[in-house]
């Protein structure tokens, strides 16, 4: 539980005083501050959820419940496919469970398979808010993980050629 409050209130509330003061004025800065803050930004997302989560998980423990783990050095994935199973994992099984498994999943053609990508990434935006913003953000998570996964054996097979072969996340 205190490691979950100091990625809560040390590490999030800090990389937030940064990322707030850069997002709300954009247009005065350049280059490597707004980097920095779009950085600073992915780390205070997790530290903030990680943080919640693990106090959450610490106090269902000291009631006798045991909760899955939901973050999994998600930042360390080696593809996208494999972010999204390590990324706030009690979310994402529900979407699977929930919304992509009864659509179909995976064992539907290409183009019902495309549909329910995408189903799952925009609902999952509308459930972050309803705003745009969320919908875009749904959208492009959506493409990411439809293009690594129809490309993922031409990016082997390209990676065999160069002379890199096992790379994590690519199967042949």
């Amino acid at each position: 539980m205190l490691w979950g409050f100091f990625l809560k209130v040390v590490v999030a509330d800090r990389l937030a005083v940064y990322v707030d003061s850069v997002y709300s004025a954009p247009h005065q800065f350049y280059r490597a501050p707004l980097l920095l803050a779009t950085y600073f930004f992915a780390f205070q997302i997790y530290a903030d959820i990680a943080g919640y989560s693990a106090i959450a998980i610490s106090s269902a423990k000291i009631m006798g419940f045991d909760l899955m783990e939901n973050f999994h050095y998600p930042y360390l994935a080696a593809s996208v496919s494999e972010f999204w199973k390590r990324w706030h994992i009690l979310l994402s099984t529900w979407f699977r469970d929930y919304v992509y498994k009864p659509l179909g999943g995976n064992r539907v053609s290409k183009s019902r398979w495309i549909y329910n990508i995408m189903a799952v990434f925009l609902i999952s935006g509308m459930w972050h808010g309803v705003n745009w913003t969320f919908l875009v953000w749904g959208a492009i998570h959506g493409l990411y993980l439809i293009i690594y996964m129809r490309t993922k054996k031409l990016q082997a097979k390209i990676l065999n050629i160069i002379g890199i072969e096992n790379s994590p996340g690519l199967k042949k």
